[in-house]
């Protein structure tokens, strides 16, 4: 479904099971959807061609034109975006600013919806400067991504880990918050990867039986000079020639990056 009319498609981004919200960076024509977290693997498309590397952010949040709170890559702080219309989010154990047209419209703790043209920005329930914003008060969300690169891409989703950077094996589970001895990293089982070859082109890629770590040598050996895993076991799905190459079943995910004909030259995208 969300490969339809695309030359092809390969699912992306790590997503929560029950809500079905994406986890990381997740960029949608400019719009950010979902923040950077744990520093992981992000694939970013925009004018200048696609971009791969690990991504943080300094989050700055500003009331009434003020600097309020900030979250650099280093404290993490605890802060997370919610964009997707009606989702109910956050627990008993964190608080909710709902923000609609640029204005905070209830500040309480969890679960709330996210509203129409609007978002939900959680934090910890013992964030006390979040937590005596008012009612009416303008609200902004400020993000400044390291690297730069990612500033200006068009579409982005973040998962991981890395595998090749630069020409050369990067495959480091701990820089990303990722922990070692789980099937999904370190069994053999369903892989999703992407990679780029230094002129540009992309490498879309699935294993029926593989572990994470055997990805490096197999991307080396396609000519690719940055590749980063994308969710993989039961989500692990390429497409393409007008059907699904792996697997006889769907599932439902969050996000694709899939790339459709077209004139333009910012074709490849990310949904």
């Amino acid at each position: 479904e969300l490969a339809s009319g695309a030359l092809v498609g390969l699912n992306a981004g790590y997503f929560d099971t029950s809500t079905f919200e994406a986890i990381g960076l997740l960029t949608v024509d400019y719009g950010l959807q979902s923040l950077p977290s744990r520093n992981r693997a992000s694939i970013g498309f925009g004018l200048q061609g696609p971009v791969m590397t690990r991504v943080q952010a300094q989050i700055d949040v500003r009331v009434n034109g003020r600097l309020h709170r900030r979250s650099t890559p280093e404290n993490g702080g605890g802060i997370h975006l919610h964009s997707r219309a009606g989702l109910s989010v956050t627990t008993s154990r964190q608080g909710a600013l709902v923000v609609q047209d640029g204005r905070v419209t209830a500040n309480r703790i969890g679960p709330v919806r996210v509203p129409a043209d609007g978002f939900v920005l959680t934090y910890p329930s013992d964030d006390r400067d979040l937590a005596l914003v008012e009612p009416g008060d303008r609200i902004s969300i400020d993000v400044d991504f390291q690297p730069p690169a990612f500033r200006s891409v068009r579409y982005a989703v973040e998962a991981g880990p890395l595998l090749i950077e630069n020409g050369l094996p990067a495959f480091a589970p701990e820089l990303e918050s990722f922990a070692r001895g789980q099937r999904i990293l370190d069994a053999y089982t369903q892989q999703s990867a992407i990679g780029i070859r230094p002129d540009g082109t992309v490498l879309f890629l699935v294993a029926d039986a593989m572990r994470a770590h055997d990805l490096v040598p197999l991307f080396l050996s396609l000519g690719a000079s940055e590749a980063m895993r994308l969710d993989s076991g039961s989500s692990a799905t390429l497409y393409a020639d007008g059907r699904v190459l792996n697997r006889s079943g769907e599932r439902r995910i969050v996000s694709a990056i899939v790339f459709v004909p077209s004139t333009r030259a910012d074709s490849p995208h990310s949904d």
